[in-house]
């Protein structure tokens, strides 16, 4: 309640200034073609800013600025001391620093003449982004003064038809030369599309977008390498995966198809490599309609003897028996991915475990 109350008033204080401004603006004897400079979006370190708000003397006599306030110091104007003729044309000089403001800012400013009897207001507004902490915001070094934020990027379950996802990386050129990017897309699966600048100016941030579509029958994983080239030279790679799933849109949780397995770890202890081990795991629909076991991905070390969809009628069970043979003595985890239409749950994972030994 407190807060809605602080909103309203907020509101009303807001209200009561801009009528205030028409008001005195409307009693001015100055006419400016434009009294808001938007600076768009600025970097703290981007350096000062100008600007020229132009104005008309409108009033039947000379008229001369006697003074010019501002709301803040990042906001400096200048202006010329002598008299304006009617109908004379003038400009004031607005220089705006970023240095020291983080985020959205307006700031106004009024200029004062005929002897305080008109008053313009004008205002200055934009965002100002931060300077960069190299380490904290980019911690991964490309090449010689270019990082980025993160070379990972997880789509996690992406839904087919046009229901995209979009992960968006940012790479700061820390150095005092514009650079040049450009990439390749290594191991493509034909889900991703990458929206990249071609060109970073010197002490500027760059957004890559990175957008994943899953294209129609399209089931399973996509993992993706997004290869950076810096000036024409190859760096690191964002490394983009996720998996490709049904549209679940309009499918109840309630009504629909809903997969449950007997087991989904087994621990096998000691092995011997080269050694095959056979596990069944039984699949069960226990949902009100038909369950589509679309695609099961196996990991190293384990095959499974179906290759197919499976359709699952509401309460039936199917068994699906699995075959790990470790390669090597080593820890084994050997994974193996369930992807279904079930919308509760599309991807399942199955882990077998265990530790290898020698050959038998």
């Amino acid at each position: 309640m407190k807060k809605e109350i602080a909103l309203l008033l907020f509101g009303f204080v807001l209200l009561g200034n801009l009528i205030a401004q028409q008001t005195q603006n409307k009693c001015s004897f100055l006419h400016f073609d434009n009294t808001t400079w938007d600076v768009g979006h600025v970097s703290e370190n981007m350096g000062k800013l100008t600007h020229n708000f132009c104005f008309v003397n409108n009033h039947s006599q000379s008229v001369t600025i006697e003074r010019i306030v501002s709301t803040c110091g990042c906001v400096v104007a200048s202006y010329t001391k002598k008299r304006i003729l009617p109908g004379e044309k003038g400009f004031i000089k607005i220089t705006f620093d970023p240095r020291g403001r983080m985020n959205y800012f307006s700031k106004s400013i009024r200029v004062i003449c005929g002897k305080g009897i008109s008053t313009n207001y004008l205002r200055v507004t934009g965002f100002v982004d931060p300077i960069p902490d190299l380490e904290k915001d980019f911690p991964y070094s490309l090449i010689d003064g270019v990082a980025i934020e993160q070379l990972v990027l997880s789509f996690q379950n992406v839904q087919q038809n046009m229901i995209s996802k979009e992960i968006k990386t940012k790479i700061y050129n820390h150095s005092n030369q514009r650079v040049l990017l450009s990439y390749i897309i290594e191991n493509e699966s034909g889900c991703l599309q990458v929206d990249m600048p071609k060109k970073i100016e010197a002490k500027d941030v760059a957004t890559i977008r990175t957008v994943a579509t899953i294209p129609r029958n399209y089931y399973g994983s996509f993992n993706d390498r997004i290869v950076l080239l810096v000036n024409g030279k190859r760096t690191e790679a964002l490394e983009a995966y996720g998996t490709g799933v049904d549209d679940m849109r309009g499918v109840s949780l309630l009504n629909g198809p809903k997969l449950k397995l007997s087991s989904h770890t087994f621990e096998l202890g000691t092995l011997k490599s080269s050694v095959r081990i056979t596990r069944a795991v039984h699949i069960i629909n226990t949902g009100k309609s038909p369950l589509i076991v679309r695609k099961l991905e196996c990991g190293e070390d384990v095959v499974a003897d179906v290759h197919k969809e499976m359709v699952l009628r509401p309460g039936e069970t199917r068994e699906i028996v699995f075959v790990v043979t470790p390669r090597k003595a080593s820890r084994l985890k050997a994974d193996v991915k369930l992807i279904s239409n079930d919308p509760g749950s599309p991807v399942r994972m199955i882990r077998f475990t265990g530790i290898v030994g020698g050959t038998q």
